[in-house]
């Protein structure tokens, strides 16, 4: 018993309860400490936001805003899971390497944990307890339907 305890690679179930824990947590996280501030206060910021592209202070506070406080949104709630991860993770890449780029690591640590995370749930996608996964299973069982019955146009 110990040993499956502590050699085992766990069920399907472990995994996409960790999956949703991951999601759930890293995304609550970024919105909570970041992205609530940007879609609230973004009037107040637009003028002055770190803009390292030369988009403009308020395209660059726009992007921002759209991954931290809508698909961190989406990602708790486990729907567009993969394109949200995708953003959040490229939000992240740019404040790691262009807006704390002269900082310390101990500076720049929680962006990378936010990254990993993010990099993480984008290669695996969000697991059977979210949106996506039902989206998913109710659109394979539609094929199934079509190919069983042998046409799409009965």
């Amino acid at each position: 018993m110990l040993k499956k305890i502590i050699f085992s690679s766990g069920s399907p179930g472990t995994h996409d309860l960790a999956l949703m824990i991951l999601r759930v947590f890293f995304g609550a996280f970024i919105f909570i400490g970041h992205g609530q501030f940007k879609l609230f206060g973004f009037s107040e910021m637009a003028d002055k936001f770190f803009d390292p592209f030369g988009f403009g202070p308020h395209i660059s506070l726009s992007l921002a805003t759209a991954a931290e406080g809508v698909c961190s949104v989406l990602l708790i709630i486990g729907f567009l899971s993969r394109p949200s991860a995708l953003l959040l993770a490229c939000t992240m890449f740019v404040a790691i390497f262009f807006f704390h780029s002269a900082d310390p690591f101990s500076v720049r640590e929680m962006a990378l944990l936010y990254f990993v995370a993010f990099i993480v749930l984008l290669i695996t996608g969000p697991g059977k307890f979210s949106i996506d996964y039902l989206i998913g299973k109710s659109s394979n069982q539609d094929k199934k339907s079509v190919v069983s019955s042998g046409s799409e146009y009965e």
